[in-house]
């Protein structure tokens, strides 16, 4: 067993990025060499029972599809989560700095995250915000790009929790079902609301766009969108053709009836997923669990982290970790009275009720709306509220076409934690236009395409 990490264990590399909870830096394990990601959520009152639940799901996952979770260590003023680094970032920026990627791209980089997804529902764990922004990219040379699920502050364990019964996630990525609960105690099924939440993901990674967006709009209002979202009205961008196969899935996940949706065995089944699927994602089979620290340890520091402890002594770097100022309240809520974005289920059940929505609960995706050319609907913005400072995500090295071609993987086995690039078909970027003001960074309901903003 490693030995436990303390504050004095790490030397500061680099900053990350900023989130919603906290900062996270690159960071070198003094005895080891080892270069890990931690993520340092203030001691205190943000020590809640989100940070509670997200570490407690996490530690008990070991896939090659999901960043590894390592331990957590207590400075004076910080809980430390120290995590698997990956290389190369998150999706979103990859995918932004493309403008969309090719479908042969964007199904290697979904069959992955499906393989994640259908590990986690295995083990008892719903992840309730998958998105761009919560999927990395770990690159090593010569091997295929690897996709990593990260961020379980919203999922919940049926070891640990109850059934999902709030609203939860990022609006664009939200299941219908989620935003139509009658109540606090009407639950819903976490396992169907995640295979929603790939659907979206796999649309915004083909088109550059989200599915929900109006295409007759560049900035979508909040309630347009969820009443696009609970009655699953689709708009592909007509620019961008896709295969039968893409359309037949999307018409499968995007599904008001949760209990009428496709399941995520019935996805592996699936032609789309099926082509070209490398032989570990048939078997994708777990990773050893690598366990660093007893639940019972890692339970103690939590406690310990909820109330500050001056008397430790301050490591050198501490001092230049960045703490953002951030809206506790998870991103489900959009209410407009007290200008926070925030919402109760009552005003939610209010705002539909006005907007008179009544869905169809067993349609799927109807006729092919096309939005008009080069719009494509709603744009790609970033989730997660407050501008964060972020890494650009390096571009993948290719060949003279540009992109990634994971059909240059088939023959050769790819280990579960090991990645890498090559070349695919030319893609083109999505027309870009400037967020409004007023659709606030985070929702998902932005104008164009273009990378999260930076300081």
């Amino acid at each position: 067993m490693a030995v436990p990490a303390c504050a004095d264990s790490f030397e500061l590399v680099k900053k990350l990025n900023e989130g919603q909870q906290g900062t996270s830096n690159l960071m070198r394990n003094k005895l080891t060499g080892e270069m890990v990601a931690v993520k340092f959520i203030q001691r205190g009152p943000k020590v809640d029972k989100s940070v509670e639940r997200e570490i407690l799901c996490h530690r008990g996952l070991s896939h090659g599809n999901i960043v590894k979770f390592l331990e957590v260590f207590l400075t004076p003023e910080y809980l430390g989560i120290v995590m698997e680094y990956t290389s190369h970032g998150e999706m979103f920026d990859y995918v932004a700095s493309k403008g969309h990627l090719a479908e042969a791209e964007a199904r290697y980089f979904f069959q992955q995250l499906i393989c994640g997804v259908e590990y986690c529902h295995k083990m008892g764990v719903v992840h309730r915000d998958l998105k761009l922004e919560n999927t990395l990219l770990h690159v090593e040379e010569g091997h295929a790009p690897r996709v990593k699920i990260c961020d379980f502050g919203y999922s919940k364990s049926m070891r640990y929790h109850s059934m999902p019964n709030s609203t939860v996630g990022t609006p664009a990525y939200i299941a219908p079902e989620v935003f139509l609960r009658s109540g606090p105690d009407d639950a819903y099924s976490g396992e169907a609301s995640d295979v929603w939440s790939c659907g979206v993901l796999l649309f915004v990674m083909l088109f550059g766009t989200y599915p929900f967006g109006d295409p007759k709009e560049g900035n979508a209002s909040i309630s347009k969108v969820i009443e696009r979202i609970v009655t699953a009205r689709v708009s592909f961008p007509p620019e961008i053709p896709i295969s039968r196969e893409a359309v037949d899935l999307f018409s499968k996940i995007f599904v008001p009836d949760a209990s009428q949706r496709i399941s995520i065995s019935g996805i592996r089944s699936h032609p789309f997923f099926t082509t070209n699927l490398p032989w570990e994602f048939q078997v994708n089979a777990p990773l050893p669990l690598e366990v660093r620290q007893s639940d019972e340890d890692t339970r103690s520091i939590l406690q310990e982290a909820r109330h500050v402890d001056t008397s430790m002594q301050v490591p050198f770097w501490d001092r230049d970790i960045v703490e953002m100022e951030i809206n506790p309240t998870p991103v489900s809520s959009m209410d407009t009275e007290a200008n926070d974005w925030t919402i109760t289920a009552d005003e939610l059940r209010d705002m539909l009720a006005c907007m008179d929505v009544a869905p169809d609960p067993c349609a799927g995706v109807p006729a092919m709306q096309q939005a008009p050319q080069g719009l494509g609907g709603m744009g790609l913005c970033a989730a997660g509220g407050k501008s964060r400072q972020s890494t650009p995500s390096p571009a993948l090295s290719t060949g003279s076409s540009g992109g990634f071609d994971p059909l240059q993987w088939r023959s050769h086995p790819v280990p579960a934690a090991t990645h890498s690039n090559a070349s695919s078909d030319q893609v083109q970027r999505v027309s870009s236009t400037e967020v409004s003001s007023s659709s606030p960074a985070g929702l998902g309901l932005g104008g164009g395409l273009h990378p999260r903003p930076r300081r």
